[in-house]
């Protein structure tokens, strides 16, 4: 009955959940419009759990059944890309027990509730909705319930137990994503599910353009009232009308000029560093002096600065080159007079090409700088 209980709740929370989409997220004003964002969610899953009660004074008592279904259901919080925080309340089903000979049997339940530090992984961790594929390892505590039925000999228990767990999870777009994982509570359970996941959050919807009657019946002669209604339209909402607007499939949030035009939105070209180093060529300081020429003008943006490599050498000596390229961007517009809280190293290594590798051209193409400029303040 108790597993029974724990899918129907699972049900309902799932089809509450998805009834409040209306809820916004909570938006991260360090990250750009199209990346990491916070929000809650909701989980619940269906599992097996093998358990082993302590039998510490009853050494004639065995375990005779350990795997059992199991289920879970849980709340959660994105808190920035790398950690999340968790509630959960685990049935993990019974362990059946008898004595010696079999003259005796009972079961001893097992339920959960506890809390987890869940650290995300993977260069998914920072989508918007966490979507796409990461990988996760979960730490926390939680209180063990036991209540024994028929003749095991177990009084009423209430224990604390660590946790430690791994999981898997992909995530769509929408919110609503899977996941497997596995996780072991101290010596006496472990427990491996595969569950549903769902982030609350909707896209911003723009309101509708109002259809004028072009027909002459029926038509009020109300010019004035119309007319007062009618406002310049803004369809990129980046804060241009659309009859000055030179871009007007610009991106929410990001940053543009007068003509409604991204200020900087993707690679510097001549940024370009010594081999193997993280020194900035002579042409590349020149052009970095435009660029903070260009961001004084603008105090309260946020910049990300993005470094790539080619992918000449292991991954981790890309990772850890594009991270010292980066960090040396956003050093010289500092002593250029460019607030450092403004500016957002990020180092990609060899993982997003934007030409082939087997080529010296195509590997040029791929050492560079990005700058994403954003009026998220």
């Amino acid at each position: 009955m108790r597993f029974q209980l724990i899918l129907a709740l699972s049900a309902t929370s799932l089809i509450a959940l998805s009834s409040c989409s209306s809820v916004p997220e909570i938006d991260d004003s360090v990250h750009a419009h199209n990346g990491f964002q916070r929000s809650v969610y909701a989980s619940t899953g269906v599992g097996a759990s093998r358990l082993n009660p302590d039998k510490s004074g009853i050494s004639s008592w065995v375990v005779s059944d350990k795997v059992n279904p199991g289920g879970q259901i849980t709340i959660g919080a994105d808190i920035n890309r790398h950690f999340s925080l968790e509630l959960h309340s685990a049935d993990l089903g019974s362990a059946g027990v008898e004595k010696f000979g079999g003259s005796e049997r009972g079961r001893i339940n097992y339920h959960m509730n506890g809390g987890s530090v869940l650290w995300y992984a993977g260069k998914n961790r920072h989508q918007k909705k966490r979507a796409g594929l990461t990988g996760y390892g979960r730490a926390g505590v939680a209180m063990m319930h036991n209540s024994p039925v028929g003749n095991a000999p177990y009084s009423q228990r209430n224990s604390t137990q660590m946790l430690v767990g791994a999981g898997l999870e992909f995530s769509t777009k929408t919110g609503l994503g899977i996941r497997a994982e596995a996780i072991a509570f101290d010596a006496d359970a472990q427990y491996a599910q595969l569950g549903v996941i769902y982030r609350l959050g909707r896209k911003p919807q723009q309101k509708p353009v109002p259809v004028l009657n072009t027909k002459m019946e029926n038509v009020e002669p109300v010019v004035p009232a119309l007319a007062a209604k009618v406002v310049p339209l803004d369809s990129d909402r980046d804060g241009v009308v659309n009859a000055l607007d030179q871009c007007e499939s610009t991106e929410h949030g990001v940053l543009v000029d007068a003509d409604g035009c991204a200020i900087f939105d993707g690679v510097l070209q001549g940024v370009n560093f010594f081999s193997a180093s993280a020194r900035l060529t002579p042409k590349a300081k020149n052009i970095l002096d435009g660029v903070a020429i260009t961001l004084k003008q603008y105090p309260r943006a946020k910049i990300e600065v993005n470094a790539h490599t080619d992918n000449v050498g292991s991954d981790s000596y890309n990772m850890n080159l594009s991270a010292q390229r980066a960090k040396t961007v956003v050093q010289y517009l500092g002593r250029k007079g460019i607030k450092s809280q403004n500016l957002i190293p990020d180092a990609f290594g060899e993982s997003k090409p934007i030409a082939g590798n087997d080529t010296p051209e195509g590997r040029a193409r791929n050492r560079r700088v990005e700058l994403q400029a954003s009026n998220q303040y």
